[in-house]
């Protein structure tokens, strides 16, 4: 069961769009999926004396699930660092997905921004993070080469 509470983290533009795609605005994670349970080992009281998170400068929402052991009511607060590790756990999500769908994908008759366009589409991300995503691309299949010396 969802609560009420969110809280705010920062993403790439386009990985936000990717789990609002799939996991709805706020982001609703699957019960015990790891991101769940990252969650639910950084959900900690709001500090003495810290103000409230309400997102400013962040673009993805989540919101927090009842944990048996933590009241959202109480535990809806997130330190820094550990923003930055659910962050890490997201941007983690999106590049197995990109892994599994156009790296491993057999050799196509077709271009490779083409496809790259058909998954930017299919998973809810928009033209304008074209290049980054392309780069995002050539860098998983680049680093095979350059430490392996296997070309994808």
């Amino acid at each position: 069961m969802m609560s009420d509470y969110l809280v705010h983290i920062s993403v790439a533009p386009y990985v936000a769009e990717f789990m609002y795609h799939h996991f709805g605005n706020p982001v609703r994670l699957v019960k015990d999926s790891p991101e769940a349970r990252l969650l639910k080992t950084y959900l900690e009281r709001t500090p003495e004396g810290a103000r409230p998170d309400m997102g400013a400068g962040d673009n993805l929402r989540i919101a927090v699930p009842w944990f048996k052991e933590k009241d959202p009511r109480v535990y809806c607060w997130l330190s820094p660092m550990s923003k930055a590790a659910l962050a890490e756990c997201f941007e983690s999500v999106f590049l197995r997905n990109m892994w599994v769908e156009l790296l491993q994908m057999p050799e196509a008759r077709c271009r490779i921004s083409t496809m790259i366009y058909a998954y930017m589409e299919r998973h809810g991300i928009s033209d304008i993070h074209w290049e980054c995503i392309r780069q995002k691309y050539y860098r998983l299949r680049k680093q095979y080469f350059k430490d392996k010396g296997i070309k994808m």
